[in-house]
């Protein structure tokens, strides 16, 4: 039933934005509708957050030992971290390698690396645990790329 009146109260709000030389949001009906909106939009985005936070919360179970591996690879160095995530785990995309390690080279790979293993990019494969995967590996290395930046 709030979906049938979330379609309706939104039209209502459509209409009244089409007359442009008329204020209407003043009017009382005009802010109830308002209103509905925003608490429909808000609960939806609740129930949707609830259902990633407990999908997010099994994969962190399972890829529990991935996960710990990877931060203790973090801990090592930068090196060790690009080396591990593309020989452990590497990008789904065709073409993808790793690139120069040394010292002037770092940020750039880096940089690279965050570009094969985004989640955004990771979205074309449809595996949500290979997204929420490259999402860690995402956080790890924009904080290397963050430490590379202001050292250099």
């Amino acid at each position: 039933m709030d979906d049938i009146a979330y379609n309706y109260h939104l039209r209502c709000i459509t209409l009244a934005q089409t007359l442009v030389p008329r204020n209407l949001t003043k009017h009382e009906w005009y802010m109830k509708s308002s209103s509905f909106v925003q608490n429909y939009r808000a609960k939806k985005v609740n129930e949707e957050e609830k259902i990633d936070e407990e999908r997010y919360k099994n994969f962190r179970t399972e890829l529990a030992s991935d996960l710990k591996e990877l931060n203790e690879t973090a801990a090592k160095g930068t090196h060790e971290l690009l080396k591990h995530i593309y020989e452990k785990h590497p990008p789904r995309k065709e073409g993808a390698t790793m690139g120069s390690t040394e010292s002037d080279q770092l940020i750039k790979t880096v940089k690279k690396a965050l570009l094969h293993y985004h989640p955004d990019t990771q979205s074309v494969f449809n595996d949500k645990k290979w997204s929420f995967f490259c999402t860690e590996i995402t956080k790890i290395l924009n904080a290397k790329h963050e430490l590379l930046k202001l050292a250099s």
